[in-house]
């Protein structure tokens, strides 16, 4: 009955192995088919990869043809000797204006030279006129008041008492000529006092000669100052000229040599250097035109390369999640063979078993009648009839005796030893098509491994990408210091561009305020605004030199004025109380003392002239002086802004300025990272503290928050992203290359701790160290170098350094 039972129970277990390795092998073959589904994506990927590379290196070979650094740097150059070539055509221009000025002025004091001459003949001349006619009314004064007194009534009253023969009352003579001749004394009067008005007549035209000489001869002295003023004024404009041309020469050729123009800068500045500069800057200007299309066709390829790149790195991300999806398919398949393959072994097994236990059993069923079929059909009717054949048999079973006892006692034996023979034959046969398998699985996945990385070894593979995504990172955080520079750029560029369209309605509405005022004055001066334009666009040198001579002139005219009121007054004077008997000799000492009193004045005058000059320097000197105050003042606005901005006697306000720089910057980044790890949050610097920091709570339309309303766990990705964000702003001048964080991890859950490990897993890939102090396992079995600290009592403990493949170094033993 035993055997009974256990067949059924092995006839359950052996359909249950048959349906268990029907199901693997159904298994086996939907993974087969999906694992040729994948092969074909795969192919395919692989071949748009190609073809990607193959653009790629086409598009990098045309830009390796066009040398876009030397373009480049060609380009520079030619902007930089453009820009020295502007400088000295800019010196050459202040040249030829300084020469022209110069040639004006020295003819200009030429002419004046000529005048101070001519004035000075005219001088000599009309004082030797002055001098002759005096001499003469001198000489003919005293006859003509004696020829005066002839004629005076008197002197006829006493001619008329004269009597031929008779003497004179008067002189006692008694020859008479007057009385032969009565007309000839008063004809002699007359003639001498015609004579006298001539002379009195010479010498008022001599002296007004005189004047306007001297006039002419302070005026062209005047000039003659001015001029030799503006001659060095000229002069020293030419020589400054000459000098920064001559320190830009030595630059300027190294320029234009380092930049491939044909042709060098003159040596010295003539009146050909303009047109030499000229053309060297339309040479340049060609130069750059010519390399801007290459240029332009670099950037263009340089984005196309890049465009590309980004598609082959995803299509290789896609490539390697397919190969992964293979991968774990032909695992899949392999185990669901093996399976197949063990509950094929175990079935078959099974069936011997019952075969065995047949053919145990068939001798006892012939016996009763019956067949190994029967207990299929009816087990409960076969096992009620051999127990009734075994009652029956049970007088023979003991008379078989000790035989039939020791028979019985064998055959179990016997069996069991066939059954483990037969099992161990099936065991040899499954494992030698359990090998067969595993070498099968071997040879494709050394086949497969053959077909990843091109056959790249993992190491050299794992670094060079790690080096790629450490360069990827370095670039991501220079574009975003970039963008942050451009967009305050772009701000400072917004608030010019607003302030420069309120500075132009200002100046349309001064500008149309300025046109009516042009008009009107316009009308006022009755001339067309047309005209006024002209003359307003005159060159401004030609109307400066108009302006100065305009000056001079009305200066010459105020001095001419003011000379004739003087020279009137001086007449005025020496007319009070004249008389014409007055003695040669007091007229000579008057004179004297007049030309005494001309010196004195000349010396005064020529005084007045330098100290004019003086002040005149005074005035210009005065002039740079106020242009120099207010471009001071300007400054000092500056300087007054940034002081009320961020001035303060002990540097705490510049000290917060930059310290929010800086929290500005690492507040960026940490949200980043903080996006990485927990995208519900991102934090914000507070309003009322300029160093306080808050939490924007995403999930809460952007609700702010304190830091102290996190939970532990928050707290923790918060902290861990200003962590992170610390050390990569530390990256671009020190480089924080160790980072040690103590516990914290536990108050994760398995989704978050997966997501900071992943964010210290990329930290370390960037060459930093990252030290983690943690008590919890899913973090231990994630962490590549263990440090571990073990208890080994009597307050010992173990220092061990393993990774976290099992291998261990070398331990140390401290007390606690």
């Amino acid at each position: 009955m035993d055997l009974l039972a256990k067949r059924g129970a092995l006839q359950q277990e052996h359909a249950a192995a048959r349906v268990t390795a029907a199901g693997a092998e159904e298994t086996a073959t939907l993974s087969q088919n999906e694992i040729t589904a994948l092969l074909e994506k795969l192919t395919e990927d692989r071949e748009r990869k190609d073809g990607l590379s193959r653009e790629i290196g086409d598009r990098r070979a045309s830009l390796a043809g066009i040398d876009e650094a030397t373009l480049h740097e060609r380009d520079v150059n030619l902007q930089r000797a453009l820009e020295a070539l502007r400088e000295a055509s800019t010196v050459c221009d202040q040249y030829t204006r300084a020469s022209a000025d110069l040639t004006r002025r020295e003819s200009e004091h030429t002419l004046a030279a000529q005048a101070v001459s001519t004035a000075k003949s005219q001088i000599v001349e009309a004082e030797a006129d002055q001098l002759r006619d005096r001499t003469a009314r001198a000489e003919i004064v005293p006859i003509a008041e004696l020829a005066d007194e002839a004629v005076s009534s008197e002197a006829i009253h006493l001619r008329s008492l004269l009597a031929p023969n008779l003497a004179c009352p008067v002189c006692g003579s008694t020859d008479h000529p007057h009385l032969a001749h009565p007309s000839t004394l008063n004809e002699i009067a007359a003639r001498l006092r015609r004579r006298r008005e001539e002379l009195d007549t010479a010498l008022t035209a001599t002296g007004q000669r005189l004047d306007a000489a001297t006039r002419a001869l302070s005026a062209g002295e005047a000039r003659q100052a001015e001029t030799n003023r503006g001659i060095d004024v000229a002069r020293g404009q030419v020589l400054a000229a000459n000098s920064a041309f001559g320190e830009q020469w030595s630059s300027l050729n190294d320029l234009c040599t380092k930049a491939g123009i044909e042709g060098n800068a003159p040596p010295v500045l003539d009146d050909q250097a303009a047109s030499k500069l000229a053309a060297l800057i339309s040479v340049a200007i060609a130069e750059r035109s010519a390399i801007a299309s290459p240029l332009a066709s670099a950037r263009r390829l340089r984005t196309e390369i890049d465009s590309l790149q980004r598609k082959h790195d995803a299509l290789g991300e896609v490539i390697e999640t397919t190969a992964r999806s293979i991968d774990q398919r032909r695992s899949n398949f392999h185990a669901a063979q093996l399976k197949a393959t063990e509950y094929t072994v175990q079935a078959a097994g099974l069936a011997e078993r019952l075969i065995s236990i047949s053919r145990e059993i068939t001798p006892f069923l012939a016996a009763a009648g019956l067949a190994v079929d029967h207990l299929d059909v009816d087990p409960a009717g076969v096992s009620l009839t051999l127990s009734t054949v075994a009652t029956e048999y049970a007088a023979l079973r003991e008379q078989v005796g000790q035989l039939e006892m020791t028979l019985q006692r064998l055959a179990p034996e016997r069996a069991a030893a066939d059954a483990s023979l037969r099992h161990a034959q099936a065991q040899v046969t499954a494992a030698a098509l359990l090998l067969d398998q595993r070498r099968l699985a071997e040879g494709e996945k050394a086949r497969a491994r053959a077909e990843l990385l091109d056959g790249e070894a993992t190491a050299s593979h794992r670094a060079r990408i790690t080096e790629a995504c450490q360069t990827t990172r370095e670039a991501l955080a220079r574009a975003r210091e970039t963008k942050s520079t451009t967009d305050a750029a772009f701000q400072a560029a917004g608030a010019r561009c607003d302030e420069a369209a309120a500075g132009l309605e200002t100046a349309k509405g001064r500008n149309a305020l300025a046109e009516k005022a042009f008009n009107a004055a316009c009308m006022d001066i009755a001339r067309p605004p047309d005209q006024v334009a002209a003359l307003i666009a005159t060159d401004p040198a030609l109307s400066g030199a108009l302006r100065v001579r305009i000056r001079e002139i009305d200066r010459g005219v105020n001095d001419a004025g003011t000379a004739v009121l003087t020279r009137q007054n001086d007449l005025n004077r020496a007319l009070e109380g004249f008389n014409e008997t007055t003695d040669v000799e007091e007229l000579a000492a008057v004179v004297a003392t007049l030309g005494t009193e001309i010196g004195d004045m000349q010396q005064l005058t020529g005084g007045l002239a330098a100290t004019l000059a003086r002040d005149d320097e005074a005035r210009r000197a005065a002039a740079n002086l106020s242009a120099q105050i207010e471009t001071a003042k300007a400054e000092l606005v500056i300087w007054h802004a940034v002081d009320d901005a961020i001035g303060s006697a002990s540097g705490d306000r510049f000290r917060r300025f930059v310290q929010g720089i800086t929290l500005d910057h690492m507040v960026q980044l940490a949200n980043d990272h903080l996006h990485a790890l927990t995208p519900r949050y991102r934090l914000a610097r507070g309003a009322a503290s300029d160093l306080t920091l808050h939490i924007i709570d995403r999930d809460m339309g952007d609700e702010v928050r304190g830091t102290r309303s996190l939970s532990g766990g928050e707290r923790f990705l918060v902290s861990l992203a200003l962590a992170l964000a610390l050390s990569g702003l530390e990256g671009r001048s020190s480089f924080v290359d160790t980072l040690f964080i103590d516990e914290g991890f536990g108050s994760l859950d398995a989704e978050t701790l997966d997501l900071a490990v992943d964010a210290l897993e990329t930290l370390q890939g960037r060459g930093q160290k990252v030290g983690v102090i943690t008590h919890v396992a899913a973090m231990i079995e994630r962490i590549a170098v263990q440090v571990r600290v073990e208890k080994r009592g009597a307050g010992r403990s173990e220092i061990r350094v393993s990774n976290s493949m099992g291998a261990a170094w070398p331990t140390t033993s401290s007390a606690q």
